[in-house]
């Protein structure tokens, strides 16, 4: 790119492009109506001014910039006032218009430059609402544009401020984060030129030469025009902006596998205050790195101080096919490709993980605009610009995070540590050739970073830019040059026309390992490698000089075995420890590569892995969701811990958690997390999803209803789900109590119980991730959740109590921002909903699934049913009563539908029950799915072969300690009366919690709004036009009949209960 800059002559009117025009038609959408040509032309008489007194500038530039800042000053008062005066831009558009105005001081300088390298003016750009006033003294990251000024227009005076102005610019997208393209501007005595740096071309306007009036009108027009251009179209990067309440950066990240999608998302905001790569060059593909978090800061960053970051984001402007799908070279597409083949690798490679990535867009006015070279010259003639360019012209923006950060292979301190990462780098690049067919063609230092992973080093191969295809491109890399210097293969030193294979890898990773065994490692290996090249030791001209000079230096030391043991070999640091077997494995590594024929590449990789596994205290491999870095803790909750890892099963764009709790009475419960799709800032709130039974585990709801993936209808793999519930709202799965699902451990057979341990899971839930404890708290269930809902949400209320009191034994304990309970056919009281099961079974708005007289018989039979309901907890649970009472309510009414006719499908009533006991297929496919071992490792879960997606074992439980019989309906009632919202939602289909018996215990439930519920009117409830239900709200309580759903209403109707849940996290009413 750098022999490109020297193409850009100042003034050489062949490549002078119209950019005044393309300013044009850039700002066109805002194109003010009937210009007052009286104020132009007082404008362009204040020019005349200046211009006619050029002479009395000979010898003072000082001077001469005093006059160009009056002047800029001048235009923006005039854009103000034209702004202002114009009916024809909309409030909203005026208040994206910019006003351009100079420093006041001359001389400003970047913090990366020579003391001596300074710049002439600065302009900076501000809102139009904005005071116009010059800035006295500004940062140079805030600068929009440079202007170099010279008193002579001579050639020399052109060519040494346009080469001055280049410098500063590099100096520019160094420092300034949000730079796309930009602009600067020389002066040249009475002659202006603007120039556009792209990440190809230096593109330069025609002069515009002030001493006339139409050179000064087209100066004053262009001002006028650049300050109607939106943001994205002066250069910023609208997708990254600066915090200042938090003093930190925030970057949106694209992830979409549609990229031709326009309309899709902007995506997933993280932040940032540490970079570790700045672009540093004036044209290219302006790489930058960025460590980040995904956890919004609760805080303003002191300065000096980092946040703590987890990720690595890597953001550029790389070559790129304008259409998505023929993008061979398209990083993120390969990286996905590494993801999806050694996903669930149990050998313990350490590859690169893709968060999320794809092009960048945003919006400009209505529009979704794609960031590619296209969008960047929007307005310039195409042939002309190809012609300029001199083709291969389109570039993508492209930004992606990865998983792990770490730091530059050149830190690693020890022999040890660099035998750990390059055999780390050797394995992942091993299983990329031979498992996903892509070749990385840039080992190099630079592209290796060094992990600390569960207290170990490992190496990470990273930087795919290079990469191919090698099974779709029979002359893969041919011709091609491609890797850095000084680990580049020989082949592609020369360009040849030689196909590029593994073997062009495994070439680089010698390199690599001669390069630091002459230079050493750690902190003196920078020192050495100075020393090398003064020293003019012989791998120094591996990468100094012309290409031409180091292929022929390559090829003199690498022609013979000799050459290269005494050359290069030869020059290996032998204080370094094990130097004497890194001076065998080199020349090994050579005869394997360059001497033996019909090699096979496994040779290459044994000599070099035979000599890894020599060296002694090569580190093992732990398990992520046991180390200690991923355990937490509390004080006050003691013998408890909460132990985090990454599950690997569903192939999501958004962030996942797996783990367990572990209690001190040794109950162990399985929580599965989701971050949200669309997050609303630090205020996403955090919904708790729990299924019933008692004994169903809550991934079954997972797969099967509302979580990101749902279960393929061949019901061995999963599929993306359109309609999860965490598109607003971070989502947790926990399966409780203990030894339901993957929970395991000591019996817990009471709601009251399971309550406890749900508490103290949360704590320590928000404890490792406060950031999600700034949005609201939601607990979500269906089924016999509507008991324990009710249990743990009152348990939240009276341990939020004692920690406001900072009551004994609540230390370290946070206030749970518990905001409402939602219950979907849920279990409550058992009484009152037992009264309405022959309602549903018979004269319901379906047809009737029993005969009248066996309905009737049930109708009689109900107040004997209450009488011993009553009897059972009158006497405070004795056995024998509420025995009694659980086997005639449940023979004569609650499973009456199913011992009168075992194929009806109790949970619809629509359905016949197929596939017993659940009688849904997908519950059996799920079931056995989630049993299946490789699928219980990549959750992160104990190896369960007895696994059961419900427990009968759980069940028999419950029914042991009559919980079946107990309500839960004044802990609802507590609730409502302490503020918390309450939603009650029934699929009308449903028999077995039918939605007639919840809505007669919401009537008849004594609570503060007991009267207003039961007089509130029904309302039809609506999504998308179409009558989707019937609801009922008073103050904080409302109620939702579903059409057409049966017990599983996010299943039945996923759309609907999308809508339903959206739209109550948004506190709206129905």
């Amino acid at each position: 790119m750098e022999r490109q800059l020297r193409k850009a002559k100042p003034r050489g009117n062949k490549e002078n492009i119209g950019i005044a025009s393309r300013t044009r038609s850039k700002a066109q959408n805002r194109r003010v109506d009937g210009i007052d040509d009286s104020l132009l032309e007082v404008c362009i008489d204040e020019m005349r001014s200046w211009a006619r007194t050029q002479d009395e500038f000979k010898g003072s530039e000082k001077r001469m910039r005093s006059a160009i800042k009056s002047f800029i000053l001048y235009v923006a008062h005039y854009v103000k006032q034209l702004l202002s005066a114009s009916d024809s831009i909309s409030a909203e558009a005026k208040e994206g218009c910019r006003l351009f105005v100079p420093s006041l001081s001359a001389d400003s300088k970047s913090e990366i430059a020579d003391d001596c390298d300074q710049i002439d003016m600065g302009l900076i750009d501000r809102k139009s609402t904005a005071d116009i006033e010059a800035c006295t003294n500004p940062l140079y990251y805030r600068l929009w544009a440079i202007i170099e000024a010279r008193l002579a227009k001579t050639s020399k005076d052109a060519c040494g401020a346009f080469a001055q102005l280049c410098r500063h610019t590099q100096q520019m997208f160094t420092e300034q984060y949000d730079l796309r393209f930009t602009f600067g501007f020389t002066v040249c005595a009475g002659e202006v030129c603007l120039y556009h740096f792209g990440n190809n071309k230096i593109v330069a306007s025609a002069p515009m030469d002030i001493a006339t009036r139409e050179g000064r009108r087209s100066f004053i027009e262009l001002l006028i025009n650049l300050s109607l251009c939106e943001i994205s179209q002066l250069g910023r990067d609208p997708t990254i902006q600066f915090l200042a309440d938090l003093n930190c950066w925030q970057i949106d990240c694209p992830d979409d596998d549609n990229n031709n999608d326009a309309s899709r998302d902007t995506g997933k905001q993280y932040y940032f205050s540490t970079i570790i790569c700045h672009s540093d060059r004036l044209l290219g593909r302006h790489t930058r790195c960025y460590q980040l978090t995904d956890i919004c800061p609760t805080k303003k960053r002191k300065d000096g101080e980092s946040l703590e970051a987890t990720m690595v984001v890597k953001d550029a402007f790389a070559f790129a096919k304008s259409n998505v799908s023929e993008d061979g070279r398209d990083e993120v597409r390969i990286l996905k490709r590494i993801w999806q083949k050694l996903e669930g690798d149990k050998s313990g490679i350490m590859y690169p993980k893709i968060v999320v990535g794809g092009r960048v867009q945003f919006k400009r006015g209505n529009k979704t605009i794609e960031d590619t070279t296209s969008t960047m010259y929007e307005g310039v003639d195409n042939e002309l610009l190809e012609k300029v360019s001199g083709g291969a012209f389109f570039r993508a923006h492209r930004r992606f995070v990865l998983e792990s950060i770490g730091e530059p292979l050149h830190t690693v301190e020890t022999v040890k540590e660099f035998v750990t990462v390059i055999c780390d780098v050797m394995e992942c690049r091993h299983a990329i050739v031979e498992r996903c067919q892509i070749l990385h063609q840039d080992i190099s230092d630079s592209n290796i970073l060094v992990v600390q992973s569960n207290g170990a080093v490992r190496g990470l191969l990273i930087d795919f830019d290079f990469a191919i295809y090698v099974s779709e491109d029979k002359e893969a890399g041919c011709g091609k040059m491609a890797g850095t210097l000084p680990f580049m293969s020989f082949n592609s030193i020369i360009s040849s026309n030689v196909k590029r294979t593994s073997l062009d890898d495994c070439e680089s990773m010698l390199f690599l390992l001669c390069w630091y065994t002459t230079i050493g490692f750690g902190s003196d290996g920078e020192q050495n490698e100075a020393k090398a090249v003064s020293k003019r030791k012989a791998i120094a001209r591996w990468r100094d000089g012309d290409m031409v000079s180091i292929a022929k230096a390559k090829l003199l030391h690498l022609r013979y075995l000799g050459n290269f043991e005494l050359d290069i070999v030869g020059d290996f640091d032998r204080a370094a420890k094990n130097s004497k077997q890194f001076a065998q494995l080199a020349p090994d590594l050579y005869k394997a590569l360059f001497v033996i024929n019909n090699l096979a590449l496994a040779l290459v990789f044994s000599v070099a892995s035979g000599f890894m596994m020599r060296v002694k205290g090569y580190p093992q491999h732990a398990t992520s969701v046991d180390s200690p870095s991923n355990v937490v803790r509390m004080k006050s909750l003691p013998g408890h811990q909460l132990r985090i890892g990454t599950p690997r099963l569903c192939k999501t764009k958004v962030k996942q958690l797996s783990g367990y709790l572990d209690t001190a009475s040794d109950k162990h419960f399985f929580f599965w997390f989701f971050e949200a799709r669309k997050r609303s800032g630090c205020k996403t709130p955090l919904a708790v999803w729990l299924n019933g039974g008692p004994g169903c585990s809550s991934a079954l709801g997972a797969l099967t209803e509302l979580g990101p993936c749902r279960l393929s209808d061949s019901g061995n793999s999963t599929i993306d789900n359109p309609y999860a519930w965490n598109e607003n709202a971070h989502v947790i799965f926990i399966d409780q109590p203990a030894n339901v699902g993957y929970s395991y451990g000591s019996v817990v057979n009471t709601t009251e119980a399971s309550a406890v341990d749900f508490y103290a899971l949360l704590q320590l839930f928000y404890k490792r991730y406060p950031e999600y404890a700034k949005g609201d708290l939601h607990l979500f269930g269906e089924s016999y959740a509507g008991k324990y809902i009710p249990a743990m949400g009152r348990q939240i209320l009276e341990m939020n109590a004692k920690v406001k009191k900072r009551s004994s034994g609540t230390l370290g304990q946070r206030v749970l921002p518990l905001a409402s309970v939602a219950i979907g056919n849920g279990f409550v009281n058992p009484k009152t909903q037992f009264k309405y099961v022959s309602k549903m079974a018979c004269n319901s708005t379906y047809p009737p699934v029993l005969a009248q007289d066996v309905c009737r018989q049930m109708d009689q039979d109900y107040p004997q049913c209450a009488k011993k309901i009553d009897s059972c907890f009158a006497s405070t649970g004795n056995s024998t009563q509420c025995q009694d009472a659980l086997d005639f309510c449940e023979s004569r009414i609650d499973y009456r539908l199913s011992i009168v006719d075992p194929t009806i499908n109790p949970y619809d009533v629509r359905l016949k029950c197929e596939y017993p006991p659940l009688c849904y297929k997908f519950a059996t496919q799920a079931s056995d799915y989630l049993a299946l071992p490789s699928v219980q490792r990549a959750l992160g879960a104990k190896e369960n072969t007895d696994y059961q997606a419900c427990s009968r074992k759980v069940l028999n439980g419950f029914v042991d300690t009559f919980d079946l019989l107990r309500s839960f309906e004044d802990d609802v009632a507590v609730l409502l009366n302490s503020g918390i919202r309450a939603l009650f939602y029934n699929g009308d289909a449903d028999s077995v919690c039918g939605w007639y018996g919840t809505k007669a215990m919401l009537i008849e439930m004594n609570w503060h709004g007991r009267r207003g519920f039961s007089r509130a009117q029904d309302r039809m409830w609506t999504v998308g036009g179409e009558k989707s239900g019937v609801s009922r709200s008073f103050d904080n309580l409302t109620f939702i009949r579903v059409f057409d759903s049966g017990h599983l209403v996010p299943r039945d109707q996923p759309a609907r209960a999308l809508a339903m849940v959206n739209r109550w996290l948004a506190k709206k009413r129905f």
